[in-house]
């Protein structure tokens, strides 16, 4: 899945960890895998903790 850099919203992010974690063993794995993604796009991370990526995606699951 090829994503334009400006797609890298929160969703955006959401969306390639969903794509990643088709191919990882665990939800850190993939967790792990996208900010390496967006670090490489970015040159920083899109969250400072696993912990804040996942308080991040439980609000979000929730708002559904």
């Amino acid at each position: 899945m090829t994503h334009i850099p400006t797609q890298w919203t929160t969703e955006g992010f959401m969306m390639q960890y969903d794509d990643n974690f088709k191919d990882c063993k665990t939800y850190l794995d993939a967790y792990k895998k996208t900010e390496q993604q967006h670090e490489e796009l970015f040159g920083k991370p899109r969250y400072k903790s696993y912990d804040s990526f996942r308080m991040t995606r439980k609000q979000m699951i929730l708002k559904r």
